[in-house]
């Protein structure tokens, strides 16, 4: 069905189909500059459209709003080089997964959990951007995390959260099914990491129940896609991160680094996704296979025994 398909205007516009098929694979930006894209207009809309002011504006009026903020950044964004066909496809596939977005925060905006904190910084940046980092103790390790968290949503009594994450990508199918966990046997520590910031940061002392969220919009379809967990899955996430990092910092002291060619998150193979797959080679995978037995490669693979 070519109406939903992102390419669909070089057919509307009398292309020739080989044409078409030639030119589909292509994309203007490349998954980061998208990522960085969205991420300050998501930002900058909020910031100006949160709260009251977010339930109470219709969504018309709120759409008109957001795609003009999200036009003005995507004029900056336009990359050198690219054929202005393509940039149009891809600048209009981004502006109707913004509006889904909008819709689909509409449909659940509530008094119970509005946004209210954008970037929230952890840790030190900066003399002018400090806060008090999430510390971890693991065995004989220590690690002190800073971060910033995309989003973070409070009742209007402050006893309630959610954190959301954004991600300008699909959600993978392991991470779609019931079986997930927040953890994914240490391969998915971010939102457990950022539960455990709200609790050493001042302004969140009043909250007793955290909820989390990986929210992913799809260019591939538009689509908007909440993997979301509870505050009993969070806390037991963070009953187990110390066991996770402890396995982590001792492969760090001993200088043992493994190849993983597949995980919990991507059990069919991850190596398409890795910067780093010329220095594994061509025989990454039996040599994974031969190096199974390794007693340094079994405490790595003790983090799929720690509890999830």
């Amino acid at each position: 069905e070519y109406t939903k398909c992102p390419y669909y205007f070089f057919l509307k516009r009398g292309m020739e189909l080989p044409v078409w098929e030639e030119i589909a694979p292509q994309t203007a930006l490349d998954p980061l500059q998208r990522g960085t894209i969205i991420h300050l207009i998501l930002e900058g809309f909020l910031r100006n459209y949160c709260g009251e002011k977010f339930l109470e504006t219709s969504e018309d009026e709120l759409r008109s709003l957001l795609l003009t903020q999200a036009e003005k950044q995507l004029e900056t964004a336009e990359p050198a080089g690219i054929p202005l066909l393509l940039w149009d496809i891809e600048r209009e596939a981004l502006l109707e997964m913004l509006g889904n977005w909008l819709a689909y925060e509409k449909l659940r905006a509530g008094k119970d959990r509005m946004p209210s904190r954008f970037e929230q910084s952890f840790g030190t940046f900066g003399a002018k951007d400090s806060q008090p980092a999430f510390r971890v103790c693991a065995g004989r390790h220590v690690f002190d995390f800073r971060g910033r968290i995309d989003r973070v949503d409070r009742s209007l009594d402050g006893t309630r959260a959610r954190v959301t994450d954004y991600k300008t990508g699909s959600l993978s199918a392991s991470m779609a099914k019931k079986m997930r966990t927040p953890l994914m046997s240490g391969e998915k520590i971010q939102l457990a990491v950022y539960r455990g910031a709200l609790s050493v940061l001042a302004e969140f002392k009043a909250i007793k129940n955290i909820e989390a969220e990986y929210l992913h919009l799809q260019p591939k379809d538009g689509q908007i896609v909440s993997c979301g967990f509870t505050d009993d899955e969070l806390t037991a996430a963070a009953e187990a991160l110390p066991g996770i990092l402890e396995i982590v910092g001792d492969g760090i002291e001993s200088g043992a680094f493994f190849i993983r060619t597949s995980g919990m998150v991507r059990p069919s193979g991850h190596c398409d996704y890795c910067d780093y797959l010329p220095i594994c080679g061509k025989d990454r995978i039996q040599r994974e296979q031969r190096k199974a037995l390794d007693p340094a490669i079994r405490r790595f693979m003790k983090m799929l025994e720690v509890p999830q």
